[in-house]
């Protein structure tokens, strides 16, 4: 039995949320579930491609929809769910055009999870905040974050 006939017989739909945030190996399932007449369904932003550190292939999204184009239909959604109001789609908008954005400085009693380009930055917050590091798959870029440990 092929997988692409394992595929078909174990699953009549798969659905890859985040999409672009997929590896080599998630882009090759969906291509095979595609081939094998399952049902895919995949949802993804490529301007929300984050997890390239961690060894997505956001490039690889464009070449399964370009080699299986009869199985794939596009669906464009123009609204944001997420969000309410105006502030987060101008600041989308602002990004897309190349534009520089700061976000004001907060205390760390008031985050979650928070990101960080530099190891360092990660050390000057308060002491409520868990250091955290973590590395692509090919040690290129370091991602950190920081974890808020407040009781709430």
């Amino acid at each position: 039995m092929t997988n692409s006939d394992w595929l078909s017989s174990s699953y009549r739909a798969i659905i890859i949320d985040e999409v672009y945030d997929a590896d080599e190996l998630d882009i090759e399932v969906a291509r095979l579930a595609a081939d094998s007449g399952s049902s895919v369904t995949t949802i993804g932003d490529p301007w929300q491609a984050l997890y390239k550190w961690r060894g997505a292939q956001p490039h690889l999204v464009a070449k399964l929809l370009e080699a299986t184009t009869d199985r794939f239909n596009c669906r464009i959604l123009s609204q944001s769910f997420r969000f309410h109001g105006t502030q987060m789609p101008e600041l989308a908008a602002a990004l897309r055009r190349g534009e520089k954005a700061s976000l004001p400085p907060i205390s760390s009693e008031d985050i979650d999870v928070a990101l960080a380009r530099r190891w360092r930055d990660l050390w000057r917050v308060g002491d409520n905040v868990l250091p955290l590091a973590f590395r692509n798959v090919e040690n290129k870029s370091d991602a950190a974050i920081r974890v808020c440990c407040t009781d709430r």
